[in-house]
């Protein structure tokens, strides 16, 4: 599978906000949105930056109760990685490892089209080796039967 197809079934939908989005409006996002980070965008569609559980952690370790009042420009992760949908998906995922990342922001251009997670790609790989098993044990009993 590649990571387009991927993106491509996730429906297309992708969870964004903008730098100046409260922090309790990221949290309360991610809480019912059931997803692990919330890309952060510019008006343009411009990638600004993610916040992650991790980057909500480190704040409130920071910060304390006073986290809550900060927005998303103030912990957001500015430096990450952008990948084009047509990258490869070995190279996205030894990208993701070697930073251990857990969510990848996925471009078309300058624009956001997608987020990939560690989770994404589990799936994915999970889904592949079920079609492969299911073509090996075809090919056994093939073989038996002709064996028979």
């Amino acid at each position: 599978m590649t990571l387009d197809q991927i993106i491509r079934q996730k429906n297309g939908r992708v969870i964004s906000r903008f730098p100046d989005t409260p922090i309790t409006e990221i949290i309360g996002t991610m809480r019912a949105e059931n997803i692990g980070a919330v890309v952060i965008v510019h008006a343009d569609g411009g990638v600004a930056g993610i916040i992650s559980e991790r980057e909500i952690i480190s704040a409130l370790n920071r910060h304390g109760a006073a986290a809550m009042k900060l927005f998303a420009q103030d912990i957001m992760v500015r430096d990450l990685p952008l990948v084009r949908s047509d990258e490869k998906l070995q190279n996205v995922v030894a990208l993701m490892t070697r930073m251990r990342l857990r969510h990848m922001p996925v471009v078309d251009g300058p624009h956001l089209v997608g987020i990939l997670s560690i989770g994404d790609v589990l799936a994915s790989r999970l889904e592949e080796r079920n079609e492969e098993n299911a073509v090996l044990r075809d090919m056994a009993r093939w073989r038996l039967a002709i064996a028979a």
